[in-house]
């Protein structure tokens, strides 16, 4: 495994933990508009494949000149 690809993997790991452990606690501490999160996730899980396929069409040049801030 290349150091770029484990430096990925470490990163993606940590932050699905980190998530998953501030999501819960807000659940259990703060009030939650249900009716609207709700809506918005199935949008997320819906649309997400689209993101997908519109990132791998523009090809490599054009997203990281996207991503530029």
């Amino acid at each position: 495994m290349s150091l770029v690809l484990a430096a990925l993997v470490t990163l993606v790991s940590t932050t699905v933990f980190a998530m998953t452990v501030a999501s819960s606690t807000f659940i259990r501490k703060g009030p939650v508009a249900w009716r609207l999160v709700l809506p918005m996730l199935a949008f997320a899980v819906l649309a997400s494949p689209i993101g997908v396929q519109v990132a791998l069409g523009l090809g490599r040049t054009v997203l990281p000149v996207a991503l530029q801030t």
